[in-house]
């Protein structure tokens, strides 16, 4: 198994739009194209080989003017007083409002996590909880934990469906561009274009889950399948959702054409949804150029 957030998959954290009017950090499993975090969350568990988390510093409405921005991560010691742990720096795209960090959390512990410009001034801070993972919990994972006296069974998803769609309202949790068939164009005669063929695909698309009541569950099993009456079994990841709500979104990388079976399970197993979605390719009609 492979955790979501190393691949492309992930949950979609709501927040508020004025969130980007102010500076922010915000520590995701990633980003939209319009750097919205995805799956955001101040306190996040981990097993014992740690979990990569995206630092996603957003500069409020005004693009970032400085050619630098330093990251520093303190850590609080058994006196409650933070100490420096580690620091990076980066070059921002400066026509943007937002860059983005990466850091690999393998310490549980109180974090405090500061943004600086080139001449250290603060832009903005933000504080981060890691915690363990038990072991012999198989239910713990990012986010708040499901009350174990919570019973879920196959009747609290009866209303559960899986939407594709290229486009998703992250706000309002909606398909802006349902579909059930991905399409996208290719030129086979066009030496520098490679990455639409049919066989090299890389089609990164929203998969948005519904419900008519909260998921009650921290955590999804995903398993993909392909092939002719979908008995290609591709993969099996886990992604973290946000137990109080009712939907939820990801992003899935499509490699390859073909037709596609996606099946979600709860952390106790029980069946929330299927869903099928048809991957093609068309070749293009335009000249290709060598």
């Amino acid at each position: 198994m492979k955790k979501i957030n190393c691949i492309l998959v992930f949950v979609l954290f709501v927040f508020s739009l004025n969130s980007f009017g102010q500076r922010k950090i915000f520590f995701c499993n990633d980003y939209t194209d319009a750097a919205e975090p995805i799956n955001a969350f101040s306190q996040w568990s981990i097993t014992s080989t740690g979990a990569i988390v995206k630092i996603l510093y957003h500069n409020g409405k005004e693009n970032i003017n400085s050619s630098i921005l330093n990251l520093f991560i303190d850590k609080q010691d058994e006196n409650k007083k933070y100490q420096h742990f580690y620091s990076t720096w980066a070059m921002p795209d400066q026509t943007k409002n937002w860059s983005v960090f990466e850091y690999k959390f393998t310490e549980a512990g109180d974090y405090r996590v500061k943004v600086e410009d080139a001449d250290n001034n603060e832009l903005a801070t933000e504080n981060i909880k890691i915690i363990m993972k038990d072991p012999d919990n198989s239910s713990a994972s990012i986010g708040k934990k499901v009350d174990s006296g919570v019973s879920v069974t196959s009747s609290d998803y009866k209303e559960a469906r899986i939407i594709f769609s290229e486009n998703v309202d992250t706000i309002k949790g909606s398909a802006l561009t349902p579909t059930n068939e991905f399409k996208t164009m290719y030129d086979e005669g066009n030496k520098h274009v490679k990455l639409n063929k049919p066989s090299n695909l890389q089609l990164n698309e929203f998969v948005l889950v519904k419900n008519g009541n909260a998921f009650n569950t921290n955590e999804i099993t995903m398993k993909v399948y392909s092939g002719t009456y979908y008995n290609t079994f591709l993969e099996t990841s886990k992604i973290n959702v946000n137990p109080d709500k009712d939907w939820f979104c990801f992003k899935y990388m499509f490699t390859k054409t073909g037709e596609y079976k996606f099946e979600l399970f709860n952390q106790n197993n029980i069946h929330i949804a299927t869903g099928y979605v048809k991957v093609t390719a068309e070749k293009s009609k335009h000249k290709a150029y060598q």
